[in-house]
C-alpha cells in the first residue's frame, strides 16, 4: 500500500511531498516501511525502516500520519 501527502502553500513558499510505502515480509522475517520525502519536483530524500511486528509497523505508519497532518499535509 502506498499513501501520498503533499503539503502546498504558496504564501510560504511550501511545496512538499511525503509518500510512505507499507512493505510485507521480506527474506529476514522482518517489516519494512519505505518513506520518500522532500520538496516537489526534486529527488528529495529516502529512508527505510524496518520492524519486527506487523503491529510494530503500523503503529509507526499511524504516527507518522497523525504528524503530517498536524503539519498541514493532505492524503492524496
Amino acid at each position: 500500500m502506498i499513501i501520498e501527502l503533499k503539503s502546498i502553500d504558496e504564501e510560504k513558499n511550501r511545496y512538499r511531498y511525503y509518500m510512505i510505502n507499507d512493505l510485507q515480509l521480506d527474506l529476514f522475517s522482518t517489516y519494512s516501511l519505505e518513506i520518500h520525502y522532500g520538496r516537489m519536483n526534486t529527488k528529495g530524500r529516502s529512508m527505510t525502516l524496518t520492524f519486527n511486528s506487523r503491529i510494530d509497523l503500523e503503529s509507526e505508519l499511524k504516527r507518522r500520519i497523525r504528524k503530517r497532518i498536524r503539519n498541514d499535509y493532505v492524503i492524496l
